[in-house]
């Protein structure tokens, strides 16, 4: 299957709001596949997603932390916050530590601790 593909299919499973037929393609040989995943479950934000974008924080790719870090502040829940701190204290890359830092501003902003 072409990236094309996977990625209408994963447009459509946004849309459907089916994080588990995306879950499977956060581990494609491919990094835009993954990365089209981590943005797509950053949109779903439902309790897999979130699980697994926690699991995909300790990712080798620094770009996928980067994006795992962007989404996880898109979904805006206090556990992604209280993850993405946690990741403050080992992350050695500066784009993903940015990515995090800005994500828990942005997560601080919509649960009110941050006017």
């Amino acid at each position: 299957m072409i990236f094309g593909d996977k990625a209408k299919k994963i447009e459509s499973y946004v849309k459907k709001r089916k994080s588990a037929k995306i879950i499977p393609l956060l581990m494609d040989k491919k990094q835009d596949i993954r990365l089209e995943a981590i943005k797509a479950l950053g949109e779903i934000g439902d309790d897999q997603a979130v699980n697994n974008l926690i699991i995909m924080l300790q990712d080798s790719d620094p770009e996928i932390r980067r994006q795992t870090a962007v989404s996880m502040g898109d979904i805006g829940k206090d556990v992604c916050k209280t993850h993405l701190q946690n990741r403050v204290k080992v992350e050695k890359d500066e784009k993903v530590l940015e990515a995090v830092h800005d994500s828990i501003m942005r997560i601080s902003k919509l649960v009110g601790y941050i006017k």
